[in-house]
């Protein structure tokens, strides 16, 4: 006759008394893991302009001081966008528009175009930092959110 081990019982029993030793040992592992280990993916160095709720997906400066911008709505219902404005080093500002204000439904782009009624002093091929100011209405509540961005003015068509 075999003699029967009892090895699988005492690894049970010691299972069964030390469970909650072992599942913080695996917590601070997958902590360990996520935070100093590079579980964590870094953040790209400029987000799309950082107001993460309408961000500016697509923007052109050019010499003459006239942008073309785009915008998504991310904001989780229709916003009323009714003020966008470019600030530039020198004075320029570039904020002139018929297309404003404007009903953005929820998910959806815009693109328009800002110009300036006073000369400005932009060379194409040189980079700038534009100052944004967009106003809207988001359920009746005015957000008027800013950011800045350096960009290459481009040459006018």
């Amino acid at each position: 006759m075999v003699k029967m081990r009892r090895k699988g019982q005492a690894a049970l029993e010691y299972l069964m008394n030390y469970w909650w030793a072992l599942l913080i040992i695996i917590i601070i592992g997958v902590l360990v893991w996520r935070f100093l280990i590079g579980g964590v993916p870094t953040t790209p160095t400029w987000l799309p302009f950082q107001i993460t709720k309408v961000p500016v997906t697509a923007l052109s400066i050019f010499d003459n001081a006239t942008a073309y911008v785009s915008l998504e709505n991310r904001e989780g219902t229709t916003i009323n966008l009714t003020y966008f404005e470019i600030s530039l080093p020198g004075g320029c500002v570039i904020n002139s528009t018929t297309a404003l204000p404007k009903e953005i439904p929820r998910g959806n782009s815009y693109t328009f175009t800002l110009t300036n009624s006073t000369p400005c002093s932009l060379t194409a091929g040189s980079s700038v930092t534009a100052n944004f100011t967009m106003k809207y209405i988001v359920n009746g509540v005015p957000s008027v959110p800013t950011d800045q961005k350096t960009v290459q003015i481009q040459r006018s068509i």
